[in-house]
């Protein structure tokens, strides 16, 4: 299948697992993947793939809406210059789906 624009994947065998990268969300769109796995005859696809896990990070984006209004720094190193900014990141690595 012809890849969409700023993103790519890839299947290892080794591991079997499929890493999809997105470069860029835009406000409001949504994106998907379909995989399609074949098995030999007489395989249980339950034994054989078991659950399946997402691991994923969203960075500047906040889905819990938290705010840091101030944030104080205690004992730093006389070396160490914070910036006046804090990164916002969504990450979830439990997220998991059960085949039925």
């Amino acid at each position: 299948a012809p890849q969409a624009k700023g993103q790519t994947w890839e299947y290892d065998d080794g591991s079997k697992t499929v890493s999809w990268h997105i470069r860029k969300f835009v406000g409001g769109a949504m994106h998907a993947i379909s995989c399609k796995f074949v098995l030999g005859m007489g395989c249980n696809a339950r034994k054989e793939m078991g659950p399946i896990s997402l691991n994923f990070e969203i960075p500047m984006y906040n889905v819990s809406q938290l705010q840091v209004q101030h944030l104080k720094i205690v004992e730093r190193n006389k070396s160490y210059n914070p910036h006046r900014w804090v990164r916002c990141l969504t990450h979830a690595d439990s997220y998991v789906c059960r085949l039925s």
